[in-house]
């Protein structure tokens, strides 16, 4: 073999990017999460030309292998189809000003990074490695250093220079990959008054190295208008401050400025940088479920569970710090508003709303808290949540965040392949919850699944600690159960009152019946619909404006007395979420949570046709399966306590499964 050529560069380079395959090969779930997130982007990374110049990369697969920038769309077959499409669009768009929104695109993830003191190197390198590859798939993370539980001897004297300490660990960390480089800026944030938030100190200075493709590790310190002198800030403010700029909310009227020139100005300035992830690297892990001992939240839809996850965590950090005496917003019994009542492009109010509510625990200036080393682990985990909700407050609904540990972040192809488990047996390659998350915009495991499910198939083992230790969020949508079963339990008898009808002012029939076609890409006969449904349904929970829902109804058995309470049977009549909601953004899993925990937490039955694509998803969420005889109806339950084949309940199940009839307009499929 020829030596030309072969450098130690080139060995280095090679061994990162088979490493990297590697990575990419575990973290991503199907090739198709691979495809979308190129989707995703749909800008296309520049390089830099040596006299600065920017030019677009053009699709050559040779050429693009052959780089250590990998392109995606190469590795994952040629993507020319998704590129080269036809577009819907009114006017020609000229290349001069295509080319000018690509070179001001640049795709940010926000990274918190909790008590870096008391990382070893070989995690931060592992972190070092994963923002690098993070790099490469066109993305640059800005890292924010968090010393808020640090000890006080990390912090003092010379708090300072701990910090810069502390910020080169990671910047050699991220050298050492060979893949990418960083640049620590201590001189990002100002004051204007102790009661101030923390603002930019100039928006060049902090663009400049994502500009160069550097990752920028960022100090939580600021420069005082009052004093002149730098001052450490709350990690928390620092990072809401740059939320707030990179989503181009500092924007302030100039002088003489008319309102048409502002807008342009925000426009433009919104379009250089998107904000797409916010994570927060924590020793603590993600948001933990009380109620679920030893588990966490694998998946936070925070416009419905915000201020339930809340309460609970409030309850517990309480009951632990019974004598607190802080001035947190801890104490603060009322539960705060919406996440759409704070978003800040609904209302101009809301936005200094936003400013006056983040963070009341860490007003101004400050020293580094080193009185939180000893507080709850509720309570951390509480300030996390409110963090998470205030940074989404800020972004559009395509943004995400991961709560995840820095352990976690570290893992890469390489320490897996080096620490094999005992038996290697029906076990995958470790995700890198990090890259999973940017390639899928999903959490690692299925909000839906059954705890027990989130393991290897051998149900009698315990699910490993490591396997569910990140929380994915998402701003979300909103949940309508009608009637809420939190005040007004579904019963068969329904507590006496007139049963539910979808021609009730609460429902949005058309939009309700627009869901049922869509989904199952069929006509529903609505007036045979109605006809079968009033008068016996259960209740209804709808996701978000009609994107996803599920309608239940109390069905008698052949041969039992509608007056028989005992024998009605909890029927999930319809479930269905919009094509364009399905696989992504967890609709799926809200509805069936919600079925599943508020409505019928004791257990419901449902059917499906044996060659529907989606039963798989059924089957691994339901306790139990049958194929009834003679149909082709695969019947599923949730219900505890109840066989195939065995009791009366199950000849229920299977009798009203049966029996159902359905309510198409087309009669052209057999089953149907």
């Amino acid at each position: 073999m020829s030596q030309r050529g072969l450098t130690w560069s080139g060995i280095v380079n090679f061994t990162g990017s088979k490493e990297f395959f590697i990575d990419l090969l575990s973290s991503a779930a199907t090739k198709r999460d691979a495809k979308a997130y190129i989707t995703r982007l749909q800008t296309t990374p520049l390089e830099r030309k040596d006299n600065g110049s920017h030019t677009k990369t053009s699709f050559n697969p040779e050429s693009q292998i052959a780089r250590p920038e990998v392109n995606l769309g190469t590795f994952f077959g040629h993507a020319t189809a998704v590129g080269q499409s036809p577009k819907f669009s009114q006017y020609q768009k000229s290349e001069s000003a295509a080319a000018t929104n690509q070179e001001q695109a640049h795709h940010l993830a926000l990274v918190n990074i909790v008590d870096v003191p008391n990382l070893d190197d070989s995690v931060l390198q592992g972190i070092g490695l994963t923002l690098s590859q993070l790099c490469r798939l066109s993305i640059t993370p800005c890292v924010v250093l968090d010393f808020s539980s640090s000890s006080n001897e990390a912090v003092q004297p010379s708090w300072r220079q701990q910090m810069v300490h502390q910020a080169e660990r990671l910047e050699k960390a991220i050298y050492k990959t060979s893949a990418a480089s960083a640049r620590i800026l201590d001189h990002v944030y100002s004051l204007s008054d102790a009661t101030s938030p923390p603002g930019i100190f100039s928006r060049r200075l902090l663009m400049a190295p994502i500009r160069s493709r550097l990752i920028p590790i960022i100090l939580p310190l600021a420069f005082s208008c009052q004093t002149q002198t730098m001052t450490p800030i709350s990690a928390h403010q620092a990072t809401l401050a740059l939320t707030r700029e990179f989503a181009g909310l500092n924007v302030q009227p100039m002088q003489d400025e008319d309102l048409t020139s502002m807008t342009q100005r925000l426009e433009a300035l919104q379009k250089q940088t998107s904000l797409d992830r916010f994570i927060i690297l924590d020793p603590q892990g993600g948001i933990p479920h009380p109620a679920l001992h030893g588990s966490i939240h694998v998946f936070l839809n925070m416009e419905q569970e915000y201020d339930d996850v809340r309460k609970e965590l409030l309850a517990h950090a309480k009951a632990i710090e019974p004598s607190s005496g802080r001035p947190t917003s801890l104490q603060d019994e009322t539960i705060s508003p919406s996440i759409s009542d704070l978003h800040p492009m609904s209302l101009e109010t809301n936005r200094d709303k936003v400013a006056q509510d983040d963070f009341v625990a860490t007003p101004g200036p400050s020293r580094p808290d080193n009185t939180k080393s000893a507080r709850s682990e509720y309570t951390r985990h509480l300030e996390n949540l409110e963090l998470l909700r205030a940074v989404l407050a800020y972004l559009p609904s395509t943004s995400s965040a991961i709560v995840t540990t820095p352990l976690e972040a570290a893992k890469s192809s390489k320490s897996s392949r080096q620490e094999p488990s005992i038996s290697a047996v029906g076990t995958r390659t470790q995700r890198n919850p990090l890259i999973h998350n940017l390639l899928t915009d999903k959490p690692a495991f299925s909000a839906s699944l059954p705890m027990g499910r989130l393991g290897r198939s051998n149900n009698s083992e315990k699910i490993p600690s490591n396997l569910a230790t990140s929380t994915f969020v998402k701003r979300g949508m909103p949940l309508t159960m009608i009637p809420d079963p939190r005040m007004t339990p579904w019963t068969p008898d329904n507590q006496g009152e007139r049963k539910l009808r979808l021609t009730d002012a609460r429902i949005d029939l058309c939009r309700l019946v627009h869901l049922i076609d869509d989904s199952f890409n069929r006509k529903l006969d609505v007036e045979h619909y109605l006809t079968r449904v009033n008068g016996r349904i259960a209740g209804l929970v709808i996701a978000g404006e009609y994107e996803g829902g599920a309608l239940f109804t109390w069905e008698t058995p052949p041969g039992a007395s509608p007056s028989n309470v005992s024998r009605q049977v909890p029927y999930l009549d319809k479930f269905a979420v919009l094509k364009r909601s399905q696989g992504a953004g967890g609709v799926a899993d809200i509805v069936f949570n919600a079925m599943v925990r508020g409505c019928f937490p004791n257990g419901v039955c449902w059917r499906s046709r044996r060659d529907n694509p989606v039963n798989k998803w059924y089957f691994e969420r339901a306790r139990g399966t049958w194929k009834i005889p003679d149909t082709n109806w695969t019947m599923f339950w949730t219900t505890e306590g109840v066989e195939a084949g065995v009791g009366e309940r199950f000849r229920d199940y299977e009798a009203v499964c049966r029996s159902v009839e359905p309510s198409w307009a087309d009669q052209t499929k057999a089953a149907d």
